[in-house]
This record gives C-alpha cells, sequence and structure tokens, in this order.
C-alpha cells in the first residue's frame, strides 16, 4: 500500500515537473509572440478593430505575466504568498480571461451590426453602444470584473505535500459539489458562450460577403482563411497575431486600391 502511495507520489511530481516546464516555456513564447503582435497593431491604428485588438492583446500579455508570476513565485519569489494574494492574481488572471473572450464577440457584433443595420448610426440607445468601441470595451470590463469577483470569496491559499502552495477553494465558504458548480458555470460564460456567439456572428458576417462579393476568388479564400482560424479559437494566444496579421494586409490592400 505504502509502495503503491509512494509510486502516485513519484508519477505526480514527475508530471507536475514536466508540465511546469512546458506552462513556462509557452508562457515565455506566447509574450514574445504577443509583443510582435503589439507592434502590429500599432500600425494599423486606423483599422476599425485597433481598440478592441489592443485590448485583447493588452489583455492576454496580463494573463500571461500572472502566469509566469504564479510560476515563478514558487522558486524565485518565495515571499510572493498569503490568500490575498492568491485571491487577487486568481481573480485578475479570471477577468482578463473573460474579457478577452468577450471583446472578441464584441468585435465581431460590431461588425454584424454595421454589415446588416448600415442605416442605423444613432449616437443614443443600442446601436449607439454598438457603433462606439470605447462603450463596448467599458461594459465588458464592468461585466468581467463582476461576473468573476466570486473568486475573490471563494479562492483561498492552500499549502499541500512537498512545500508547494496552490490556490484552490476556500472550505468555509463552499463545499467540492458546489465547487465544481461554479466552475462548469463560469467555464460556461467565459469560453463555451463566447465562442458561439462569435462564430455565429462572423459567419453571419462572412456568408454576407460571400454572397455579395464582386471577387469569387477572394471571398472563398477569405471565408475559408476566417473559418480555419475560429476552428483554433481556445488557442488564442499565438491566434491573435495571424488574426492581427492578417487585419493589416487587408487595410494595406485596401490603401492600395484607393490610391490606384
Amino acid at each position: 500500500m505504502d509502495v503503491s502511495s509512494d509510486d502516485k507520489l513519484e508519477t505526480w511530481m514527475f508530471v507536475s515537473r514536466i508540465q511546469y516546464w512546458l506552462v513556462l516555456i509557452f508562457a515565455f513564447l506566447s509574450v514574445l509572440v504577443l509583443l510582435v503582435a503589439l507592434g502590429i497593431v500599432l500600425r494599423i491604428r486606423r483599422s476599425h478593430y485597433f481598440l478592441f485588438l489592443m485590448s485583447i492583446v493588452c489583455a492576454d500579455l496580463a494573463m500571461l505575466i500572472i502566469i509566469l508570476l504564479e510560476l515563478l513565485s514558487q522558486t524565485l519569489f518565495p515571499l510572493m504568498k498569503g490568500p490575498l494574494l492568491c485571491k487577487a492574481m486568481h481573480f485578475f488572471s479570471n477577468v482578463a480571461a473573460t474579457f478577452v473572450n468577450w471583446t472578441w464577440v464584441l468585435m465581431f457584433v460590431q461588425r454584424f451590426a454595421i454589415v446588416f443595420f448600415p442605416m442605423k448610426r444613432m449616437e443614443s440607445g443600442l446601436f449607439g453602444v454598438l457603433h462606439s468601441s470605447k462603450k463596448l470595451l467599458l461594459i465588458n470590463l464592468i461585466f468581467s470584473s463582476v461576473t468573476q469577483s466570486w473568486a475573490l470569496l471563494l479562492i483561498t491559499e492552500k499549502d499541500i505535500e512537498g512545500g508547494l502552495v496552490v490556490c484552490e477553494r476556500d472550505e468555509r465558504w463552499l463545499d467540492e459539489r458546489g465547487f465544481q458548480m461554479v466552475a462548469v458555470g463560469e467555464a460556461v460564460a467565459t469560453y463555451v458562450l463566447p465562442f458561439l456567439a462569435t462564430l455565429a456572428t462572423d459567419m453571419a458576417v462572412l456568408t454576407w460577403n460571400y454572397r455579395t462579393s464582386g471577387s469569387s476568388y477572394f471571398a472563398k479564400t477569405y471565408f475559408y482563411l476566417d473559418a480555419a482560424l475560429y476552428l483554433l479559437y481556445l488557442c488564442q494566444f499565438p491566434i491573435v497575431i495571424l488574426y492581427i496579421w492578417q487585419i493589416e494586409r487587408q487595410a494595406n490592400g485596401g490603401n492600395s486600391t484607393r490610391m490606384k
């Protein structure tokens, strides 16, 4: 029995070490990729997507920095401990993730509104909000902060074997069953719903562009490229730079066409 427990512990420690280095390397490389993406975004400030893409890149960078701090705090920053820090890092990481995913939704909802309701350019009401990127981003930030505020109460620091410290549920406030329900609801609201909403609005606009575009070849190419990108949507860190590069090419192509 003891031998079996020791084997399980050794296996867990081995897998944890591999996971630690893989996540660390992936996070570091993703930071470099997003810094390149940030440089590309700054070159397309006149694009309608500028504020959205800038917000997405900055929020992704914030998430990755938090992940790196959590990983490095075990070895390089041993004093970075405490329940308050644990709650704060978990909260801000969740807020950033929710903000990024719903920003994608809002970006394509805005494009959907502009394409299907081109004459509705009122400065007040629903269409006034939909046409204002700043208002949409502010609403999204408030929504993300409110929906993820549960982490400030239900998450705390816990010591485990081997001197490791992890952030887990606070048993004083919630049992395991209740926490599982919260986790499932949070995953649906943060990832599943925004993914489906983004896919639906994007496909609607792409289908419209495909039917009305004068260039069949360009419409087909753009349709399949955009669809492929959104099948990989959940791998958002490396995908961001590809999408920004695509937007930059479209912007440069539009400028050269107008010059001719």
